[in-house]
């Protein structure tokens, strides 16, 4: 593979791994030039807002790519952390122990951080660096092509409720330079749509919902619950209301399929990170957490490819390729802990007996 490294890297996709890994970019000395493009029309074009956990190996990953005064905006703009959880019966609204299994938690300080809000710190300084309304239909390589980096931007009839209260530390919010949002009440309804017999969920329309045919779903799916527990549905933000599909890989056959696609694309300066490359449930931040980590080392990868004073050894397709074979590596254990998870938490089928899924738009 042939590269001009003085052209940009460019990134598709500003989702939160995205943006961390241009905050990386941009506070490399010397910086590396990028520019990103996101297909939403402006970084306020729809809803973002959800409580997104972020700790041990994926915090580290993500003070590593932000310059000091953001990482300090970011911890400033995080919400208490509560310990320990909770079981509520949906219908007497009786209080039980919920049992966290030991070693199910990674170590580490854990930040609760709302995704608006860690969207616009992550967006802080980038405002001439990103491209609204461009939307990826495929590319092209030529022999004077720099690297590209692609992007994406958790028995019986099985329906649970996870709610947690968001509160912000209003104290450091002057200090942190960003606004927050009011304390709010973070849910969600998990469960498998083939449980729903009465068609609420047939899959051509799933996708397809509004935020206010979402609201109505989650009424009609909790009309026999305790009204106390119905509060949260009744007194839910609309437009902050939207309904989705979790899509994961199969880790039995995810480095093979990698190998394939490598094989097919070899020699080109593309690469993958986050949900393009793995999409999982959002269970336990594990997706989140393993997003940052290949960010952050998509960063060193691309600083030692760009370091003109003292290059690296390895070239840049072996040095994309070392970068890949370690994302592949990270990824099936997260699958695995991801797929645990969802299993656990709302029953979700073995992967075996899930439908393959085509989730390219």
């Amino acid at each position: 593979m042939t590269t001009q490294l003085s052209d940009r890297v460019i990134i598709i996709g500003g989702g939160l791994a995205g943006l961390a890994l241009a905050q990386g970019l941009q506070k490399a000395d010397p910086p590396i030039p990028f520019h990103i493009f996101e297909r939403d029309t402006s970084a306020t074009y729809r809803a973002q807002g959800y409580r997104i956990r972020i700790w041990g190996d994926g915090a580290d990953a993500l003070k590593h790519l932000l310059p000091e005064h953001l990482w300090t905006a970011f911890e400033a703009t995080c919400a208490q952390l509560a310990d320990g959880a909770r079981k509520l019966d949906a219908l007497t609204n009786e209080v039980g122990e919920m049992a966290i299994p030991k070693g199910a938690l990674p170590s580490g300080t854990p930040y609760n951080a709302d995704r608006a809000t860690l969207r616009s710190v992550l967006l802080a300084g980038l405002e001439d660096k990103i491209s609204f309304g461009k939307v990826f239909e495929g590319y092209e390589v030529d022999k004077n092509t720099g690297a590209v980096i692609i992007t994406s931007g958790e028995h019986g009839k099985q329906l649970k409720l996870f709610s947690e209260a968001i509160y912000f530390n209003r104290g450091l919010e002057g200090a942190a330079g960003f606004e927050l949002p009011p304390n709010y009440i973070y849910w969600v309804l998990c469960l498998r749509s083939d449980l729903v017999a009465d068609g609420r969920l047939e899959e051509r329309n799933f996708l397809n919902l509004d935020s206010t045919e979402s609201v109505k779903l989650a009424g009609d799916l909790t009309a026999d619950w305790n009204e106390k527990v119905r509060s949260v549905f009744d007194n839910q933000n609309p437009d902050a209301t939207s309904t989705l599909s979790f899509f994961i890989c199969d880790p039995e056959n995810f480095k093979s399929s990698w190998e394939n696609l490598r094989r097919e694309r070899a020699g080109e300066p593309v690469v993958l990170l986050g949900d393009s490359t793995h999409p999982m449930p959002p269970v336990g931040a594990v997706g989140a957490n393993t997003a940052f980590q290949e960010a952050s080392d998509l960063f060193d990868t691309l600083v030692r490819m760009y370091n003109t004073s003292s290059p690296s050894s390895t070239g840049a397709e072996e040095e994309l390729r070392n970068y890949e074979t370690r994302l592949v590596d990270r990824a099936i254990e997260s699958i695995r802990k991801s797929t645990a998870g969802a299993g656990n938490f709302w029953g979700m089928r073995p992967l075996a007996e899930l439908k393959p899924a085509m989730v390219w738009r």
